[in-house]
């Protein structure tokens, strides 16, 4: 069987919204992700994050902070789900 993947959004998706979030304790996870991404893993999907972090590129927090709160929310997701993080840092005015 050809692996199968998908891609979710981090924030509204998985995690509530907060805009430029860069405290991995100010998240707070949709009670519903964890058993959906454990189905999805169940049924053999790959499953990717993406996410446009554009608070980086504007100087408003770091990619370490980014990293940090995608660690902890992997944390209490409580599994192995996600297979990897992909971002974009860059700012709206960016060329």
């Amino acid at each position: 069987m050809k692996p199968r993947a998908v891609f979710l959004d981090r924030d509204d998706t998985l995690i509530v919204n907060v805009p430029y979030l860069g405290d991995p304790h100010a998240r707070r996870i949709f009670p519903e992700a964890a058993q959906a991404l454990f189905a999805l893993r169940k049924a053999g999907f790959l499953l990717f994050v993406v996410s446009n972090q554009s608070g980086v590129g504007r100087g408003l927090i770091t990619r370490e902070q980014v990293s940090a709160v995608n660690m902890e929310m992997k944390r209490q997701l409580d599994g192995d789900y996600i297979h990897a993080f992909y971002h974009s840092y860059a700012a709206p005015d960016d060329p």
